[in-house]
């Protein structure tokens, strides 16, 4: 019997073992990022008279898009979407007092990401005067006023209505396509658009957007302007979701991005729109899958770390993983002092990110009062961790001459000062010097007896006595971008 037992306690955790981690939910995203989600598959969000809608409060915080005016009321079909799912659709009547459209007014965010899973689902028509986009979106930001527009174009300015695009923030004179095919009449669409900024269709490549002009809003509409009849869309809407990315790590980066794709794609079954390397084509994301983690890089350094930077996205860029983002710190002969001064009046976001903190020893502390450059690099982990970034402390430099110009350092005052930083940051500090000193082996790429007998560079890796070729910062940047890989951190 109590083999019977033990046999039946293996089986039930087995079983807890075999069971997967939940599915990634808006509530996975921290507190107060999710700005509003407005999911025609939820019937109580959605106040009704007949088939009309009146009122549609979104999923977050109650927020509800309205119209008071029956004959500008979109429709709401249980199985409008592809037979079977619900959706909202607009007419984009342009005639007056007769587009749909749903309003609400409310200060939310200065800015604003935008999921939007819609069809374009019938042919905009021209008309007389006035711009010549017809919104599906508009947004505003609180401190200033300005808004942004998510929208179409006539057919006087699109005539194959495949074009889908975002406004500079304050005026629809300055406006960004989707890249790509488009979104043509009758086609499904997942948009994303970083309102005022960038905008991508299905995940693909970004358009982005900069002016700032000086128009105003007080209200966030859906269907179209609300003063300006002839910018209502036709369009069918199955989910609109408001994520504030400030509120995330980084000010909102690609990775997060993907994991409120891949969600909502699955979730409407629509993962064949997703490109064929999404992270989340095969399957939906997991609570699991989202770290917060800020797919971005900043380096901070002196000229060695300038050298380096360049190259780390490149061990990233594997198919849909495009290389990240890029924040070059690295400045020639900065002291370590200096390289502190630079980070600390840095914005918060860039502490957010994985920070590499790049050779500091080189051109001394700057002397006199200031602290040690191990002082500095103890500051700067701080920040990082404090701040929910991922620090990588490299090692200090190994120059070809085994001294240098402050202070004369030996080779084993370098040694001691790594082991000193391996000790205080274990699960982050990465060794350049070993890694570039391999390479003077007989079988490496630059084969030198005498230095590697030494444990100095090769002379064939150096530029001089200090800095590398490029051909060995193009190897370099690599080696710490399979370091951050190794450690999970690129997603």
């Amino acid at each position: 019997m109590p083999a019977v037992g033990v046999h039946v306690g293996i089986g039930r955790r087995r079983a807890a073992m075999a069971v997967p981690p939940p599915l990634f939910s808006l509530a996975d995203l921290p507190a107060a990022a999710p700005l509003a989600d407005w999911d025609a598959s939820v019937p109580g969000s959605l106040t009704l008279s007949g088939a009309q809608v009146a009122a549609w409060a979104d999923r977050i915080g109650g927020l509800s898009l309205a119209q008071g005016t029956a004959a500008m009321r979109p429709s709401y079909s249980a199985a409008g979407w592809d037979g079977t799912l619900p959706a909202i659709s607009f007419d984009g009547n342009f005639n007056s007092g007769q587009g749909d459209i749903l309003t609400l007014v409310a200060s939310l965010a200065e800015r604003y990401w935008v999921f939007a899973l819609l069809e374009r689902s019938a042919a905009n028509q021209n008309n007389g005067a006035g711009s010549n986009l017809k919104s599906i979106l508009q947004v505003f930001r609180p401190s200033d006023g300005l808004f942004a527009s998510l929208a179409f174009l006539r057919p006087n300015s699109d005539a194959g209505q495949t074009v889908i695009l975002t406004t500079g923030f304050g005026t629809s004179s300055n406006t960004v396509a989707a890249p790509g095919g488009g979104l043509p009449n009758g086609t499904k669409g997942l948009v994303f658009a970083d309102m005022g900024r960038a905008i991508r269709l299905n995940s693909g490549a970004a358009g982005t957007i900069t002016n700032v002009g000086a128009g105003t809003k007080a209200e966030i509409a859906l269907g179209g302007d609300s003063a300006v009849d002839h910018n209502r869309s036709a369009f069918k809407l199955a989910e609109l979701v408001m994520v504030d990315p400030l509120k995330l790590k980084g000010g909102g980066a690609d990775n997060q991005r993907w994991v409120i794709e891949g969600w909502l794609a699955h979730k409407w079954g629509q993962a064949g729109l997703l490109p064929a390397l999404h992270p989340f084509k095969a399957a939906p994301p997991r609570a699991s899958d989202w770290t917060n983690n800020a797919r971005e890089i900043v380096t901070w350094g002196n000229s060695l770390c300038l050298g380096f930077s360049p190259s780390i996205p490149q061990a990233w860029a594997s198919g849909y993983l495009t290389a990240p983002p890029l924040t070059n710190g690295g400045v020639g002969g900065n002291t370590s002092s200096q390289i502190r001064a630079r980070f600390d009046a840095a914005p918060q976001r860039l502490h957010q990110c994985i920070v590499v903190i790049g050779e500091m020893f080189e051109n001394g502390n700057g002397g006199g009062a200031n602290p040690t450059t191990l002082e500095h690099i103890d500051h700067m982990v701080a920040t990082v961790l404090a701040a929910g970034g991922r620090p990588i402390v490299l090692d200090r430099h190994v120059d070809n001459l085994d001294a240098y110009a402050f202070g004369q350092a030996t080779r084993a005052e370098v040694e001691a000062q790594n082991a000193t930083l391996q000790a205080a940051y274990p699960d982050f500090y990465l060794n350049i010097c070993d890694f570039v000193h391999a390479m003077g082996a007989p079988d490496g790429p630059y084969p030198d007896p005498v230095n590697h007998a030494k444990g100095l560079p090769p002379a064939g890796a150096m530029a001089d006595n200090v800095h590398y070729i490029a051909a060995v910062y193009g190897q370099i940047g690599p080696f710490i971008g399979a370091f951050i890989r190794a450690k999970g951190w690129d997603r």
